[in-house]
């Protein structure tokens, strides 16, 4: 499962639980306040059973009657995700952050919510937020990172990464991170060398072990390249770019069959890279032939 699917699923497990860390939350309302009582309990018990739709009117309007309570926008962000409204989310979340005395606890919810919206200047702009909210934390700019890198932004990535990894060098996803961006910039010993201190550590962890196949593949040791790669398909069925990184090496080895069934089990997964996964099936249909 790659980060940001984990990450998913972090979050909505939040947004189920979160409810029972914070018990002193519904005590805000002024005493003899009916109103705010009845919307405390409607949005708290429809929080916690996840019905979004139930949870929606009450959150807002404690959310209105108590603007300086991040609370609530906490909460009316995370109903909002559970609604699949992403630019709510991010409105909402805006709000925690200007009331709350911990804004990096927004994050890293509010910059993939801008992304989820279609809005990557923002998502780019939230992510470069989170990581001066708490300039220590590797796991913020490793998502920095991780934007930087899908806006084409390789430079400013690897150096990002670098700076994760210097914060926090135990950090599994930033010496993936970095590990990626050293191979982008075709230096895979030095990726290979970030990557390596992470296996005993995260050894279960799929994208380590595909770092490690993809540059040991590009220093041409094919044989613990496959080992490599072979292991990270054993943690992962549905991780796209291990199927690819297998297929790619089964088609230089003549393997034309399995690197059609690679190619393929890809495309099923990610049809939006057909282009990118297009000339591996023709070319694994040619050498058919």
């Amino acid at each position: 499962m790659s980060p940001l699917a984990r990450l998913m699923v972090a979050i909505g497990m939040l947004a189920t639980f979160s409810w029972t860390l914070l018990p002193a939350a519904e005590s805000t309302a002024p005493l003899g306040d009916p109103d705010a009582e009845a919307w405390m309990t409607a949005s708290r018990d429809a929080f916690a059973e996840a019905r979004w739709s139930d949870a929606l009117a009450p959150t807002l309007a404690l959310v209105e009657r108590f603007p300086t309570q991040q609370v609530y926008s906490d909460r009316l962000a995370r109903v909002y995700f559970g609604l699949g409204r992403a630019a709510d989310e991010a409105a909402a979340w805006e709000k925690f952050v200007k009331v709350s005395p911990t804004p990096e606890d927004a994050c890293p919810a509010i910059g993939h919510a801008y992304f989820r919206a279609a809005d990557r200047a923002r998502s780019l702009d939230a992510f470069k937020r989170c990581r001066d909210f708490d300039p220590m934390s590797a796991e913020l700019a490793y998502y920095l990172g991780r934007a930087y890198q899908r806006e084409g932004r390789h430079r400013e990535a690897l150096e990002t990464f670098r700076e994760a990894v210097r914060v926090d060098p135990i950090h599994s996803d930033s010496r993936v991170g970095l590990a990626s961006a050293l191979l982008r910039n075709d230096d895979p010993a030095q990726a290979l060398a970030v990557i390596e201190p992470t296996l005993a550590r995260v050894p279960g962890n799929p994208d380590v072990h595909l770092m490690q196949g993809l540059a040991l593949q590009r220093l041409g040791r094919r044989a613990s390249a496959r080992a490599a790669l072979e292991q990270a398909a054993e943690l992962t069925t549905t991780d796209t770019d291990v199927h690819v990184a297998l297929g790619i090496l089964d088609y230089s080895e003549g393997r034309i069959t399995d690197a059609r069934t690679r190619f393929d089990r890809a495309l099923a997964l990610d049809p939006g890279r057909q282009a990118e996964l297009q000339v591996w099936l023709d070319r694994t249909a040619e050498a058919g032939q």
